[in-house]
């Protein structure tokens, strides 16, 4: 591979919005939820230096609007990072309730 890696996430992200209702989610998805912020903001500058569009404007674009409006969130880079940003008592707590949904919907 020729590319960095905030390059070929680019890239992949591009490839990824194939028009409204047609995006790959899933790819989407996993690329922007599984990096931290300052990757994020170095993501969003290559990706317009690329292709000539703020990558927040082609997910504004190409994605269902439930998605969109997660995908935009995530790219506002103001989540914590690190440790101290985990409330294990929440997680607790957010984890059971989704177990219970979980059950609820497959009874």
């Amino acid at each position: 591979m020729l590319l960095t890696p905030v390059q070929y996430d680019a890239r992949c992200l591009r490839q990824a919005m194939k028009g409204i209702g047609s995006s790959d989610d899933d790819v989407i998805g996993e690329i922007l939820c599984a990096r931290p912020n300052g990757y994020l903001e170095r993501l969003k500058e290559t990706y317009e230096e690329r292709y000539g569009n703020p990558l927040t404007e082609d997910i504004e674009n190409n994605c269902r609007r439930e998605f969109e409006r997660f995908m935009l969130a995530i790219l506002c880079c103001a989540r914590e990072e690190g440790l101290d940003a985990i409330d294990e008592d929440q997680a607790t707590q957010d984890a059971q309730e989704l177990f219970e949904v979980t059950l609820f919907c497959y009874e």
